[in-house]
C-alpha cells in the first residue's frame, strides 16, 4: 500500500483532462487513471466493478473482498477527471513535491482527495479484526464536463445510504449549493451583403431585442428571491464584417436555491419568448444540493471534528458538485475533502501535504464514528 502522498503523485502523474465535449466517447484520460486504479485496488485484496457510462469511459465501484451484507456502508466518492492545462505555470503532470505541497493539474480538485479517500479505506479494512463498517470508494467520470458519472451512479441502488462527495473544503463539510440551469436562445434572419441591410433580416437585432425582454422582465422574476443568479454568458453570430448575419446563439448559466420552481419558469421563458422567430432550448437542469436536516454523517462529521479538536464549521457553496445528484436520489450526501476550492483550476494548482495526511487521520475517525451510529 502506498503512503498517500505517493499515491496522490501517481494519480496526478496521469493526463486525466476530461473531453471538452461531455458526451465524447474518446479515448480519454480517464480510462488509463481507471485502468491504474482497477490494478491498485486488486493488489489491496479490494474487488472492482465497473459501471460503464459513455463509451468506455466509466465509473469505478470498488469495495473490500470482505463485505458482510450485515454490516453498515459508507461510501466515499471523488472524480477522476480534470479541466484543461492550458496556461498552466508549474508541470502539470510531474506531481512536484516542494515547499510543504504537492503540484500539478488535479493535485487539489480532486486527485489528493481521491488518494485520501483510498488509503483511509484500505487501511480500514486491513485492521483485524474486521471492522464493523464496510466501506466503499466510486471513482466517478466525466465530472467536469457534466457530472455524467454521479448523474449514473446516482441512478443505481447501492448497500449504502451515506456518500461523502469529494471537493476541496479544507476539511470543512459542505451542506448546499444551487441548482444548475442552463438554456440556450438562437435567432434566425436572412443573409445578405451589408451594402444591401433592406434585402436582409439582421438576426442579431433578433437577438438584441429578446435580450431585452430578459434582461428587464424575465431575468428579474427568476432573481426575485434574492439568491437566484441569471448570466448571459456567450453570444455567437455573423460570419464576416460585410455579411447581415443570418443566426445568432445565446447561451445562459443560472443558479438557483433548492426551493425554486424551475419548471414554473421554464414554462414561463417559453410562453415569452414564443412568437419572436427564436428557438429556445434547456441545455442543462440540474437538481440543488441540502443535506437532510437528521443527516448520519453531517452528525459523524462533527463527532469527527470533536475528537480532533477542531471548529466544526458546515457551510454552502456556490459552486455545482455530484452532490446534487446523490441527494436528489435520496442519498444522505455531505461534500468533504482536503485542499482549498480557492486553488482548483489554477494555473499553478497544489494541495499542502499536510492536508492529505489529516485527510487520511480524520476519514478513519470519521469511519468508527459513522459505524456507531
Amino acid at each position: 500500500m502506498l503512503p498517500v502522498v505517493d499515491l496522490a503523485g501517481e494519480l496526478v502523474r496521469i493526463n486525466s483532462v476530461s473531453p471538452k465535449a461531455k458526451s465524447s466517447t474518446q479515448n480519454s484520460g480517464e480510462i488509463a487513471l481507471a485502468h491504474w486504479l482497477t490494478d491498485y485496488f486488486q493488489q489491496n485484496d479490494f474487488i472492482v466493478e465497473t459501471q460503464p457510462v459513455v463509451g468506455q469511459r466509466a465509473n469505478l465501484i470498488a469495495r473490500p473482498r470482505r463485505f458482510p451484507a450485515d454490516r453498515p456502508t459508507l461510501a466515499l466518492e471523488a472524480h477522476m477527471d480534470t479541466v484543461d492545462v492550458q496556461g498552466m505555470t508549474v508541470s502539470p503532470f510531474a506531481a512536484e513535491i516542494r515547499d510543504g505541497a504537492l503540484w500539478g493539474r488535479g493535485s487539489c480538485d480532486v486527485k489528493g482527495t481521491l488518494a485520501a479517500m483510498i488509503t483511509a479505506a484500505l487501511q480500514w479494512h486491513h485492521r483485524e479484526p474486521a471492522p464493523g463498517l464496510n466501506v466503499m470508494v466510486l471513482a466517478a467520470m466525466g465530472e467536469e464536463m457534466g457530472t455524467l458519472g454521479s448523474q449514473a451512479l446516482a441512478k443505481q441502488q447501492w448497500p449504502f445510504r451515506s456518500v461523502l462527495v469529494g471537493e476541496p473544503t479544507n476539511l470543512q463539510p459542505v451542506v448546499a449549493h444551487k441548482g444548475l440551469w442552463r438554456l440556450s436562445v438562437e435567432t434566425f434572419g436572412k443573409a445578405c451583403h451589408s451594402s444591401r441591410p433592406e434585402e436582409g433580416v439582421n438576426a442579431i437585432d433578433s437577438m438584441f431585442r429578446l435580450q431585452e425582454k430578459i434582461i428587464h422582465t424575465l431575468a428579474p422574476v427568476f432573481m426575485a428571491n434574492g439568491e437566484n443568479t441569471l448570466s448571459m454568458t456567450t453570444l455567437h453570430s455573423g460570419s464576416m464584417i460585410n455579411i447581415i448575419p443570418d443566426h445568432a446563439c445565446l447561451e445562459i448559466d443560472a443558479r438557483f436555491a433548492a426551493d425554486t420552481e424551475v419548471e414554473a419558469h421554464w414554462q414561463a421563458w417559453q410562453s415569452s419568448l414564443a412568437g419572436d422567430a427564436a428557438k429556445l432550448m434547456e441545455l442543462e437542469r440540474k437538481p440543488a444540493f441540502s443535506s437532510r436536516p437528521d443527516s448520519p454523517l453531517l452528525f459523524a462529521l462533527q463527532s469527527t471534528a470533536e475528537k480532533h479538536g477542531v471548529v466544526f464549521q458546515p457551510h454552502s457553496e456556490r459552486y455545482y458538485s455530484d452532490a446534487g445528484h446523490f441527494s436528489a436520489a435520496g442519498y444522505d450526501a455531505i461534500i468533504w475533502g482536503a485542499g482549498d476550492i480557492r486553488q482548483a483550476h489554477t494555473v499553478d494548482e497544489h494541495i499542502p501535504l499536510q492536508q492529505l495526511h489529516l485527510a487520511v487521520d480524520r476519514l478513519l475517525t470519521l469511519f468508527e464514528q459513522y459505524g456507531r451510529r
